[in-house]
């Protein structure tokens, strides 16, 4: 046993199987997608995830992404959330990588961006501003939003985590790729949510 899949087995007491409640319908309550809503990214820019980069016809949605980095469950999902960033904005997604955690600053997003090569937009959200919006409960967990915030998929990247500590040596189901070529190319999305299999979100500090 490699000792990056030890480290997922024994981080494993923080760790949460997000179950397959009925898919929302928006990732908002009502209202709340028309706020001012604003995070910083590694880049140390103010950016608004809930507005395309781009604006234009060929806009097909949002893609967020929640992470931590200090789970090594979704760590190890780097490679891929950077290959699907690169081929998926290409095709008309504004794709994020989310930091849930409350107590991480700009300089430690920034080290772990460069550590894990994340080819991707990074943005810190300390006061779960987008958990909130989203209710994301765990990591890595996706979102995938329509041009008018309806919510087309929520669960995992892929297959490679099958329960706690077991994992396949290749994924055998990209559900996350699926979904998004399936928007892309106008069809329905066969499985809307799947089972994530990560880290629990921290809560927001108690004032």
């Amino acid at each position: 046993m490699g000792t990056a899949f030890r480290s997922i087995v024994l981080f494993c007491a923080t760790c949460v199987v997000t179950g397959l409640a009925s898919l929302p319908t928006t990732c908002a309550e009502d209202g709340i997608l028309s706020l001012d809503f604003k995070l910083v990214s590694t880049k140390g820019q103010i950016v608004n995830p809930l507005k395309p980069k781009k604006p234009s016809k060929d806009f097909k949605g949002f893609v967020y992404i929640f992470t931590l980095t200090d789970c090594p469950i979704a760590n190890s999902y780097s490679p891929e959330i950077s290959r699907i960033s690169k081929e998926y904005r290409e095709k008309g997604f504004d794709l994020y990588l989310i930091q849930t955690n409350p107590s991480l600053d700009l300089k430690d997003a920034k080290k772990h961006k460069e550590e894990y090569s994340l080819d991707i937009e990074v943005l810190l959200d300390p006061h779960h501003k987008l958990v909130s919006v989203c209710k994301a409960e765990s990591v890595p967990q996706v979102f995938v939003l329509s041009p008018d915030k309806k919510v087309l998929y929520q669960g995992r990247v892929n297959d490679r985590n099958t329960a706690y500590g077991k994992r396949r040596r290749q994924a055998s189901r990209h559900d996350l790729r699926l979904a998004l070529d399936s928007i892309f190319k106008g069809e329905p999305i066969e499985m809307p949510k799947t089972k994530v299999i990560g880290c629990y979100i921290p809560p927001l500090p108690k004032i």
